[in-house]
């Protein structure tokens, strides 16, 4: 056997060793991906981690409501067993139970005044602010009427009872109350209702629970009482109100109001072209829904980047094989010079397509989402459950603030001109109609001039010219993107907050590039 056949023989066995290793691996990730990485297999594995997350969401909102079931009943017990006999007992049982329990917002005894020589008697602890106060109710609870319903339904159904949203009349916030009679053994041989012992959860307080479960950046929860009230939603002054009432305006709100049967559900708002998830159940014990909404685009994000991962290493490990077949073939037909040739143009080949690969999924596989740590945000739902989670002012007063980009013109590597309008809705003590209510914070250059005011719906509009000062990433070129970011802030004198003005568009889906004009021309 001469030197030359003992190579090809070596180099035919190492190419056959490489050849198989590279098809048994692509064999494999083939199989993985089929397993796990399909689009239908990556949706069915979102949906089931957005139920999962919703589930243990809705049985963290139950345990924190029937903590508050089992406080009320047990001093409700306590009333009637005759362990708390005299006010400075009472007082302090009702200190100590208010501060043990952070959720809450007050708690209250109110006795009938049959009791009390037909006299009001209520000792009622509540908190204002950071503070736990001493203010016994002096109104008169047993007359019948929606703020009095946390006395007279326990009263008149001798049951332990939810009760639907209402203004407080001591409390002087939107509340929640459950409420259990109590019975003393001296009044009514023990058989009739004495007073009634209750509970209140301020809807402010409630919708920051619900909102504090870090579902996912956009994911927000709801609670809708029986008769269609809101007791819980990421917008604030959605509390309290009829949602049957509301949806007419709000789509989100109609998705969930439409759908009363079934617990989960999928829906698209057509607006905006977002999808979710939609889980709720009953609370046991109560009328309520607790449901649910999550978004499908976020939820997927992840798994769409184990999927993408996947299909680069199965189209690089299906290049090798290629490559280490040819090398095989070569070896047993073509074992000289030439053959040589032949395997570096297949190897050059190879490369190209593995190039011209990644040159396609870097153009066609691109996400706003993410970038810079920014959210993005589709509806007031999603604006309120980020600033949730961002603002240090829940309370601050939201500007709805609209933008129509009509020409953008890169002058140099970092300087970006751009003209347009914007305008804002200005009722308030703190609107301004006589000079703009934003600023341009990256801005070199700025001109600004009234351009309309509508007195019927408080709307003034401004025509801006503005260069901005950005910065861009050229580390990719020539298949790089900048993304041009137009920040804006408030010029308010008190705190306020600059929210998306979403009525004033047609259409949010990102494709339809709503803001800009039609005809706008870019460079490159």
């Amino acid at each position: 056997m001469t030197g030359s056949d003992k190579h090809r023989k070596q180099a035919v066995y190492i190419a056959s060793m490489l050849c198989l290793l590279s098809f048994l691996l692509l064999i494999h990730l083939g199989y993985e991906y089929k397993s796990r990485n399909t689009d239908e297999k990556i949706l069915a594995k979102a949906e089931e981690d957005s139920r999962q997350k919703a589930n243990s969401a809705i049985k963290t909102i139950e345990n924190r409501l029937n903590s508050t079931s089992l406080l009320v009943e047990e001093a409700a017990k306590d009333l009637s067993s005759g362990k708390l006999k005299n006010d400075s007992m009472l007082n302090e049982y009702l200190l100590n139970k208010i501060k043990d329990n952070p959720d809450i917002s007050s708690i209250v005894v109110a006795y009938s005044p049959a009791v009390n020589a037909g006299k009001i008697y209520a000792p009622h602890f509540k908190r204002n602010g950071s503070e736990i106060i001493n203010d016994p109710l002096t109104y008169d609870y047993t007359k019948n009427n929606e703020k009095t319903s946390w006395y007279n339904k326990p009263i008149r159904k001798g049951s332990k009872e939810w009760i639907s949203p209402y203004f407080g009349i001591a409390d002087c916030i939107c509340q929640i109350d459950y409420s259990v009679p109590f019975y003393l053994a001296e009044y009514g041989d023990g058989k009739k209702a004495a007073g009634v012992v209750s509970v209140s959860h301020s809807l402010e307080g409630i919708r920051e629970q619900v909102g504090n479960l870090n579902l996912c950046k956009r994911g927000y929860g709801f609670i809708i009482s029986g008769e269609g009230v809101i007791i819980s939603y990421p917008i604030q002054e959605y509390l309290g109100e009829n949602i049957s009432e509301l949806a007419k305006k709000d789509r989100n709100l109609n998705f969930i109001n439409k759908n009363t049967e079934e617990t989960e559900y999928s829906v698209t708002n057509p607006f905006t072209g977002q999808s979710y998830w939609i889980f709720h159940k009953n609370i046991p014990s109560t009328d309520w829904t607790l449901g649910f909404v999550l978004p499908h685009e976020e939820t997927l994000l992840n798994k769409k980047i184990d999927q993408k991962h996947s299909i680069i290493c199965i189209v690089f490990v299906a290049l090798a094989f290629l490559f280490f077949l040819s090398l095989l073939l070569i070896s047993i037909y073509r074992y000289d010079h030439k053959g040589l040739w032949i395997l570096a143009v297949i190897f050059s080949l190879l490369c190209i397509l593995g190039i011209g690969f990644m040159w396609y999924f870097t153009i066609n596989n691109s996400s706003l989402d993410g970038k810079n740590g920014d959210h993005i945000v589709f509806d007031r739902e999603d604006v309120e459950t980020v600033l949730q989670d961002t603002s240090p002012d829940l309370k601050a007063s939201r500007i709805a603030t609209g933008i129509f980009l009509q020409s953008i013109e890169f002058l140099t590597a970092n300087d970006v001109a751009i003209t347009g309008y914007i305008w804002q809705k200005t009722s308030g003590p703190d609107a301004k109609k006589d000079s703009p209510g934003f600023s341009f914070p990256d801005a070199k250059e700025t001109e600004i001039q009234k351009a309309y005011m509508n007195n019927d719906s408080d709307v003034v509009r401004w025509h801006f010219k503005t260069i901005l000062r950005q910065k861009f990433e050229y580390s990719r070129y020539p298949f790089d993107r900048e993304d041009l970011w137009i920040r804006l802030w408030s010029n308010s004198s008190t705190e306020s907050v600059l929210i998306p003005n979403f009525d004033s568009y047609k259409s949010l889906i990102p494709e339809t590039l709503s803001g800009m004009e039609p005809s706008i021309a870019l460079g490159g």
